[in-house]
């Protein structure tokens, strides 16, 4: 017999008529198109000026009644590293002497891009600094978590009559508010 023919005892199964609807079909969901081109918006990704932290830590002990949690480690500079100009840092150092004063970074983006890298814990700018020397490092700082901000802890506002901005903080979410206090206190020479 020969290879193209068939022999009679070859079965074939019968074709099955499949019906329409949702059985053995590949169904696009609808949100397929953003998650597979990155375009996904989680709870994790929101980032929003201002925004708290929770972490959950769980206790050794069973049944434990914990009365307090001492955050003074997360509150505190021990260690921070700073970078700006010297006048501002002698100044935080006088309050906080275990902070690293880092040696001047000249370049401002530079200076604040490093907190977003988090070669830096905080980063200070003179007043004086204008929306290009500000706009591409502020949005670094942003999406690493941190915050870029007038003295007040305002946010910055860009595309104004007046392109300078005021004396400026660039930190991260564990040290900015302090930072903030920290700098409310010497206002007035910080300003």
């Amino acid at each position: 017999m020969s290879e193209t023919e068939m022999s009679e005892t070859t079965l074939a199964p019968a074709p099955v008529e499949v019906q329409k609807g949702w059985g053995g079909q590949s169904v696009r969901r609808k949100e397929d198109k953003r998650l597979l081109q990155g375009e996904g918006v989680f709870v994790d990704d929101v980032k929003r000026h201002g925004m708290g932290y929770l972490h959950f830590v769980r206790s050794p002990y069973a049944h434990a009644h914990i009365t307090r949690i001492d955050v003074s480690a997360a509150n505190g500079f021990a260690g921070a590293r700073l970078a700006g100009p010297k006048r501002k840092l002698e100044r935080i150092a006088s309050r906080q002497p275990d902070v690293v004063l880092e040696p001047k970074i000249h370049s401002l983006a530079l200076r604040i891009a490093r907190v977003a890298q988090g070669q830096l814990d905080a980063a200070f700018a003179g007043k004086g600094a204008h929306d290009w020397d500000l706009a591409a490092a502020d949005l670094l700082v942003q999406e690493a978590g941190g915050a870029l901000t007038e003295l007040d802890g305002k946010p910055l506002s860009y595309n104004r009559p007046r392109l300078e901005h005021g004396a400026l903080i660039a930190a991260g979410p564990s040290c900015h508010g302090a930072l903030l206090d920290l700098v409310r206190d010497l206002m007035p020479e910080f300003a």
